[in-house]
């Protein structure tokens, strides 16, 4: 029993991570299983010395102390919270407390009708049916997995062919349906409209046809789908009406409604060619669809905005469900070497069902390799709280995720696609049981030789792999210019100046001009803080560090840092007045910024935001005048961001809009503690 113990103990603390890690956890509880199942075998078989009993004794209690209870735990985890304890109870009251007894009817029977050998045949017997019911749990376990990541991540919205199939047989609803095409309210039009799109009846296309002048364009958009569902050719003709409406996804759908009109494809080549990403991504949603126009598709994917290529992406994965269409995968797969177009290509290869190309799963093993790599790195660089450190540290770690989730859809379908679609989803969850679960799903039901290393990726790692001047060196000379220059910024918060040649051929010769400008400035001893304006790299580093964009992707904060203007204050200027259009959002760089009720500067304070803080947003979400002017306390340096460019960044960016809510809700709680007597709609 000491021995056993003291290996069980050293068993836990250094072998049962381990194998859960390598081999997952229902398997080394189903280990246990064969343990009993090969120790009573060898008995039955005649092997029944003193020395056999005692090994396999030992195994068994080393093996059920230092692994196998802890694995049975953790087991339960995948129950829902509400039903654990119930479950519990009812294995450890049910199940158990009946193999007790069977084992004790078993040793009854030992002792007075069986054989020693036949009460062995009788064990190994039990331990086959344990192995055989430990193995049907072991692939339950998987599902159950995916069921646990649903009920911490449920779904609202369900696509369903037919949402109101059913009104067609109803008269009344009907008729109440199209009378509310009619309505004044734009909402009821709206919803009646869309009930009639949905069911396309031949005595819908009436309304469908007067909903096509409505003021409304997501009214017209719906009448144009129920005209082109419905399919009458009166009707689909009536939507040429809109070949120059003002809505770009409305004038898209009724040229998409004529396929073949000259006059249509014009339209929707004109909107392809627009600077505006919206219509573009409007053009492409209906030329990618049903397979007509790959190309352009297939262009759309390197887009520089993110909503233009997301439609191209939706729109070549709805074109062909399945991959009956070779040329198509084939230009996928071949995208997939050109970084401006791989991330789309990834996205709609992961949504097409069926074998994976050899040329696919090869990618995912290269991106293992790299992601591998990576991770490496940014142990090296992550605990610097250097803010030029900490800037390199963010981009290595979003290269290295990036890496990794590419590699895990590229070979999302040689397992269970839904399944590890929600275990990927679920990896950027903020619970941190909800990611357990997700990275044990994907090692459930992934393949493990792309799976198993990239698990180190999210599931935490032991401190530096190297030292931080060692990965900068590497990181000096990354393909990835963007890495590229955070590595020059942060070689300045390197004491030796081993670094200084590498610097120096990158500020004399590198092709891009921000790696260059990084290099140089490092490498003369100055800092880009010494500057009177900011340079793009401060900018970047700075916005990192507020609120509002911290989720964000280090490409997505240069985009923000190239758009935003710097302004310098002097100390009590009125930046905006109560009452104004506010049309500017500004971020405090230094200084801070007093929010008075009142105009010119004198009135109540209501609040001050200090550095990283943001002020003005609330105007130009609600698109309605200041509630409060906003005056300088001490000298006062800003990044601001126009109205249309911020909101924008909240369409195309959902993290993004999601820190403006935890904001605006911080502003709700200020208001309230200023003033808790006052009452505030909430």
């Amino acid at each position: 029993m000491s021995a056993s113990n003291s290996a069980a103990l050293l068993a836990s603390l250094l072998l049962a991570n381990r194998l859960f890690a390598r081999f997952g956890v229902p398997t080394m509880v189903l280990a246990l299983a064969v343990v009993y199942l090969a120790g009573f075998a060898v008995l039955a078989l005649g092997a029944s010395s003193f020395a056999a009993l005692l090994g396999f004794r030992f195994v068994q209690m080393v093996w059920v102390n230092g692994v196998w209870i802890t694995g049975w735990q953790a087991l339960f985890n995948v129950v829902p919270a509400e039903r654990r304890t119930r479950t519990r109870t009812f294995m450890d009251g049910g199940p158990l407390q009946l193999g007790v007894v069977a084992a004790g009817a078993l040793l009854i029977l030992a002792d007075r009708v069986l054989a020693v050998s036949h009460l062995y045949v009788v064990a190994a017997g039990a331990a086959g049916l344990a192995v055989w019911s430990m193995w049907r749990a072991r692939r339950a376990y998987g599902r159950a997995l995916t069921e646990a990541l649903r009920v911490g991540n449920p779904d609202v919205f369900r696509p369903e062919e037919e949402p109101f199939g059913g009104f067609r047989g109803d008269a009344d609803a009907h008729a109440r349906v199209v009378a509310g095409t009619a309505d004044p309210d734009p909402a009821v039009r709206r919803v009646s409209v869309e009930v009639l799109a949905d069911t396309a009846t031949p005595d819908a296309v009436p309304a469908l046809v007067r909903a096509l002048g409505d003021a409304d364009p997501q009214v017209r958009g719906a009448a144009v789908r129920g005209l082109v569902r419905g399919g009458d050719p009166s009707g689909v003709e009536a939507t040429r009406s809109l070949h120059h409406d003002p809505d770009p996804r409305v004038r898209a759908r009724a040229a998409g409604a004529l396929p073949d009109d000259p006059e249509t494809v014009a339209v929707l080549e004109e909107m392809w060619r627009d600077p505006r990403p919206e219509y573009r991504a409007a053009a492409i949603e209906v030329l990618g669809r049903a397979g007509r126009d790959h190309d352009h598709a297939l262009t759309a994917l390197a887009d520089p905005a993110p909503s233009v290529r997301r439609a191209a992406a939706e729109a070549l994965a709805a074109s062909h469900p399945d991959r009956s269409v070779a040329p198509l995968v084939a230009a996928l797969v071949g995208a997939l070497s050109r970084p401006e177009l791989e991330a789309g290509a990834l996205v709609v290869l992961s949504g097409i069902p069926g074998t994976l190309p050899a040329t696919l799963r090869t990618y995912a093993r290269d991106r293992v390799e790299l992601a591998g790599r990576y991770h490496r790195l940014w142990l090296a660089v992550r605990a610097d709280p250097d803010d030029r450190m900490g800037l390199l540290a963010h981009a290595v770690r979003h290269r290295t995720v990036t890496l990794a989730l590419s590699a895990l859809r590229a070979v999302a379908q040689n397992g269970d696609p839904a399944a590890m679609a929600l275990a990927i989803d679920n990896l950027a969850s903020r619970d941190q049981a909800q990611r357990a679960n997700a990275l044990e799903t994907l090692e459930a039901v992934g393949e493990r030789e792309v799976v198993r290393p990239l698990l180190a990726v999210w599931d935490g790692s032991p401190a530096r792999s190297t030292v931080g001047g060692d990965a900068i060196a590497e990181l000096l000379h990354d393909p990835d210019s963007w890495l590229r220059a955070c590595a020059a910024l942060a070689a300045g918060s390197q004491p030796d100046g081993d670094l200084t040649p590498a610097l120096e051929e990158l500020a004399r010769s590198d092709p891009e001009p921000l790696v260059r400008e990084a290099a140089t400035v490092t490498w003369r001893g100055g800092t880009v803080e010494t500057r009177s304006t900011l340079s793009l790299l401060e900018r970047v580093v700075f916005l990192r560090k507020v609120q509002l964009f911290e989720q964000l992707s280090p490409a997505d904060l240069k985009h923000i840092a190239e758009v935003a203007s710097e302004h310098a204050f002097p100390d009590g200027e009125v930046i905006a007045e109560q009452g104004e259009a506010g049309d500017e959002l500004h971020i405090v760089v230094s200084g801070a910024i007093r929010v008075v009720m009142g105009r010119d500067g004198a009135g109540h304070e209501v609040a001050r935001r200090a550095p990283g803080e943001c002020v003005g947003e609330m105007a130009i979400i609600s698109e309605e005048s200041r509630m409060a002017s906003l005056v300088c306390s001490g000298p006062v340096r800003t990044l601001s961001l126009d109205g249309p460019r911020f909101q924008r960044i909240l369409r195309e960016r959902p993290d993004a809009s999601l820190r403006v809510m935890r904001v605006l809700c911080d502003r709700l709680r200020e208001a309230e503690l200023e003033d808790p007597a006052e009452q505030r709609p909430t």
